[in-house]
């Protein structure tokens, strides 16, 4: 497994590396717990997708992105409930796992656990 994540990190650019395959296969082999994790002052939280089109619009030299979704979010709240019912929802994730949720934050440097129900 470390040797295909290795090789697997090595032929990504840096910054477009989705998740390991030994991550994708930890789901279905023997997780307990999983851990979703977000952090307040998420810059996603300030924009649009029409306002990052403008800019990508004018500082590309007219570069249409229209096409693509930058999955803004405006309520964090909300974003951890969807990632909670997206997880608790899916087909290959057992309901016997426990999720728990936490939001880092920024301003003070703590760990604060969410009630995602």
């Amino acid at each position: 497994i470390h040797a295909s994540n290795a090789t697997h990190v090595n032929h990504r650019p840096k910054g477009q590396l989705p998740l390991p395959p030994s991550r994708k296969v930890a789901i279905v082999t023997g997780i307990k717990t999983i851990i979703v994790a977000q952090h307040t002052d998420w810059g996603i939280l300030t924009f649009e997708n029409k306002d990052i089109h403008a800019v990508i619009h004018k500082n590309l030299h007219g570069a249409d992105a229209t096409h693509i979704d930058f999955l803004p979010f405006p309520d964090l709240e909300q974003n951890i409930r969807n990632d909670v019912q997206f997880l608790r929802n899916h087909e290959l994730i057992p309901k016997s796992i426990d999720i728990h949720v936490y939001v880092y934050d920024i301003a003070c440097g703590r760990l604060v656990p969410v009630d995602s129900e």
